[in-house]
């Protein structure tokens, strides 16, 4: 038996067989809709302005709520500032400002189609800017799901993790009373999908991360209430034949999506609302009495399908049933089907039952699954080695020194490059984003930085000190809304190399950015919606070479090229640009 399979069955169970084929049918959680009273999904807790535009009441519901977790636009520096551009970009209006004016549907757009139901549809569309495929999801806007939209949309911008599906714009399509979110792009399939073709171990990886974003998100006030492996997509596919199957854990990432039925509310704040998908659903829920608890009870199950490939609570008769009465009530008295948890090493045993604890108020916390000897087993024994190279560490703390000396304008364009890299391109920077936070909340506080910077930078040159490192100028400059953390976008824009963000693909994706109203220049109201009046007028001053009084894309491009190559502010070369320097540069 090689190594690696005894890994599975180590970690997964006592024996290194492959589960028994799982029946899709019976544990299809499409068989039941979803759960949520007079038959409409809630909106979480949203007062809707009563009004029979609901163009006007997605405007009206979404500005003040999108500040959930006070970090969108606080001010215009850095991350905050590019959030603010994208609002404004987002909320503008006219014939230009329309999705097919950016997008377009790939060559063969008979497989754009990447899923539809109730909700709408998901397709896979071009950005015309940057030639890169995105998810487009499409609803029909009405008064009855207008607070539900503007929930999600609210909720998932402020939900900054690499495993959390990220958001890139949305457009009012106020003819046909469409809303169209573009997201990033998903290609690898649903975490269901390893648990039909038997990929245990690997599951148990991609589990961990699953863990990571519920924890971000309660520790964010927001209870996603339909955790399930269908929510859960990998970003690219998984080679199940790769040699070094470790290797294919570390590079595989987890999306979680679908927020359409998260509420935001403080810890143990209680929710009465009955929905979710019913092989999911806590006992809880179906009480009416629950808080974020909820989703950690849908982690239980999700394990355990992983592990077994088995449902904890689902018969065969339940697929013969309409309703799924008896499914709930075995879910709110019955102990998990004992066979398969039976097979399952001590630790893991252990971690399910404590997941799937019926008492809410004695369920660990996601936080606490973390801790747990199975998670610490898996990272181990499967995961292995993600101790980020000295190199990569070294590089980022160079480029954050200089990051507080740099213009808004500059922080803006590495915020746009952090967000438009490919995924691939930022694997190492996201690395080192994990294993700074120690406390793996999702954010980074001064000291997780300090005491890394001080371990991995000071300590190869003989033990230096972390403090001329993280300065108190520099924390200022990163953590901008002064909450004492700084996300995960936040710290990419602090510490991406310059070289980055100098390529085609973003300058043209960063320039659209800044066009509102998509006319091929950028104006002066333009760019103090991000930099301010006094910044704005000098960039101006010294980019505008034809004197029109707004920037085209070719002076853009000048701009971010030279950022790219000197290791200087942007403020401060744009004071010694010459005329000479941009036929140079161009």
């Amino acid at each position: 038996m090689s190594c690696f399979a005894g890994i599975c069955g180590s970690v997964c169970g006592g024996s290194s067989a492959p589960p028994a084929p799982i029946k899709p049918a019976p544990l299809s959680p499409r068989a039941f809709a979803q759960v949520s009273p007079r038959g409409q999904p809630q909106q979480a807790g949203l007062i809707i302005p009563e009004t029979s535009d609901p163009a006007a009441a997605i405007q009206q519901s979404l500005t003040p709520h999108v500040s959930l977790s006070a970090n969108l636009v606080k001010d215009l520096e850095g991350t905050h500032g590019f959030q603010s551009l994208l609002l404004h970009k987002s909320e503008s209006q006219g014939e230009k400002h329309r999705l097919q004016n950016y997008y377009k549907m790939p060559p063969g757009s008979e497989d754009a189609l990447l899923g539809e139901g109730g909700f709408g549809s998901v397709k896979k569309m071009i950005h015309m800017a940057t030639g890169k495929q995105r998810a487009v999801k499409s609803i029909e806007v009405t008064s009855e799901n207008v607070g539900m939209i503007s929930d999600e949309l609210s909720i998932l911008l402020n939900l900054d993790h690499p495993n959390v599906l990220k958001v890139f714009e949305w457009y009012h399509d106020p003819e046909n009373d469409m809303m169209h979110i573009v997201t990033e792009i998903c290609r690898g399939g649903e975490l269901q999908d390893l648990v039909l073709e038997h990929h245990t171990v690997n599951s148990a990886a991609l589990l961990i991360q699953v863990f990571h974003a519920v924890q971000f998100c309660h520790g964010m006030g927001v209870v996603h209430r339909d955790m399930k492996l269908e929510n859960c997509l990998l970003k690219e596919k998984f080679n199940p034949d790769a040699k070094d199957q470790g290797a294919e854990a570390r590079r595989a990432l987890i999306k979680v999506i679908d927020f359409g039925l998260a509420a935001t509310r403080g810890k143990g704040e209680a929710m009465s609302e009955v929905l979710g998908t019913p092989y999911y659903i806590a006992p809880e829920v179906l009480q009416s009495v629950y808080d974020e608890k909820c989703d950690v009870w849908a982690l239980g199950v999700m394990m355990y399908m992983l592990l077994t490939g088995e449902h904890p609570f689902v018969v065969p008769s339940d697929v013969r049933r309409k309703s799924p009465k008896k499914l709930f009530h075995r879910i709110k008295t019955n102990p998990p089907h004992e066979e398969p948890i039976a097979m399952m090493t001590p630790d893991a045993r252990d971690l399910v039952l404590k997941l799937l604890e019926k008492d809410h108020t004695k369920r660990i916390s996601a936080a606490q699954a973390l801790a747990h000897p199975w998670c610490e087993r898996v990272r181990s024994q499967v995961i292995g080695e993600t101790q980020v190279n000295r190199t990569v560490l070294k590089s980022a703390s160079e480029n954050m020194q200089t990051y507080c000396r740099m213009t808004r304008l500059e922080r803006v364009l590495r915020t746009v490059a952090a967000r438009e890299a490919a995924t691939h391109d930022m694997e190492d920077l996201r690395k080192a984003f994990f294993e700074l936070d120690k406390d793996g909340n999702g954010k980074l506080s001064r000291e997780e930085i300090a005491q890394l910077f001080e371990e991995k930078i000071g300590g190869q040159d003989g033990g230096g000190s972390s403090a001329p490192i993280l300065s108190d100028e520099l924390w200022a400059a990163v953590d901008t809304d002064g909450s004492g953390e700084i996300g995960y976008t936040e710290f990419l824009a602090a510490v991406i190399d310059r070289s980055r963000f100098a390529n085609e693909e973003t300058i043209r994706g960063a320039f659209q950015y800044f066009d509102l109203d998509n006319n091929g220049y950028i104006d002066r109201h333009e760019l103090e919606l991000v930099v301010g009046e006094d910044e704005a007028g000098r960039a101006l001053k010294r980019l505008d070479r034809n004197g029109s009084g707004d920037i085209d894309c070719s002076e853009f491009a000048t701009l971010v090229k030279a950022l790219s190559r000197k290791n200087k502010s942007c403020l401060q070369y744009c004071r010694k640009f010459t005329q000479e320097d941009f036929v140079e540069l161009s």
